[in-house]
């Protein structure tokens, strides 16, 4: 027979590992992941068995928007470009091509734009693309602030089950992406 104190510890175990489990089955668009060390911010845009995709949030490259002299992001020229990708491991984006880095991602925290994709696990409204000719055009009517926005030109991704591991050996701590931390404007500083 269990004694009542080892019934309390068994129960108490099985509340961990399940809620352990649902910690990581909670991984959804817009969920926010931050490194160990806090020097990573992550929001995960999509999260399937084959694997999971994530913009790195504060990883911004010397670029701004006006560098890349692409028309359709004029009313962004100021936007810092950001690379999106791994952290530190990876090389530095100073050596490619300007030519070699138009945004393909964006983030913002508009409802108004069609055809983005509401990142649903976030604190708060929180979309990624749309139609930009659509965004560009409210922006110039003073309807949207360009300041809502945030782009980038490689992503975060994790093979299928990669990131779970990750999660369990404590590498991230998962939350709700916060929407205004995620387009927060970011920038290296300017030495003159």
């Amino acid at each position: 027979m269990m004694k009542s104190g080892t019934v309390r510890i068994t129960k108490v175990l099985f509340l961990i590992t399940l809620l352990s489990c649902r910690v990581i089955s909670f991984i959804v668009p817009g969920t926010g992941l931050v490194s160990r060390d806090k020097a990573v911010q992550v929001v995960i845009f999509e999260h399937t068995s084959l694997g999971t995709g994530g913009l790195v949030l504060n990883r911004p490259t010397p670029i701004r928007l006006r560098d890349l002299q692409i028309p359709r992001f004029e009313v962004f020229e100021n936007h810092t470009l950001m690379h999106g990708g791994h952290g530190t491991e990876e090389s530095s984006s100073s050596n490619v091509p300007i030519g070699d880095m138009a945004p393909w991602f964006w983030l913002h925290c508009n409802d108004v734009i069609s055809n983005s994709f509401r990142l649903e696990g976030a604190a708060g409204p929180l979309f990624m693309g749309g139609n930009l000719d659509e965004a560009t055009e409210l922006i110039q009517k003073d309807q949207l602030d360009p300041f809502t926005f945030k782009f980038f030109y490689k992503y975060r991704q994790w093979e299928g089950g990669e990131l779970e591991k990750e999660i369990e050996n404590a590498q991230w701590t998962v939350s709700l992406q916060d929407p205004a931390e995620a387009v927060r404007p970011y920038s290296l500083p300017v030495f003159d």
